[in-house]
């Protein structure tokens, strides 16, 4: 890897979150189906939409603004802490 691929990778670590979509979060859960997935979209200060994370739809749910200013990797570690 050059020093402009590792430039890119950071560039894109680097754009921070400006909102995220929580998928799944306000749907009832379906008996048959306990193991639904809940996604966190992320928007970033780009355009680019990415899913940060996902977590069951049994969990409690995140707080997602407070990711919200944070890097995607900045958030996925925070996401990890908890």
């Amino acid at each position: 890897m050059n020093t402009a691929d590792l430039d890119r990778l950071w560039q894109r670590a680097a754009r921070r979150i400006v909102s995220i979509d929580v998928t799944g979060a306000h749907d009832p859960l379906p008996a048959d189906l306990p193991n639904t997935t809940v996604r966190a979209i992320a928007t970033l200060d780009d355009g680019a939409r990415i899913e940060l994370f996902s977590f069951g739809a049994h969990e409690p749910p995140c707080p997602t603004d407070q990711f919200v200013g944070l890097t995607v990797d900045e958030a996925r570690r925070l996401m990890g802490a908890r």
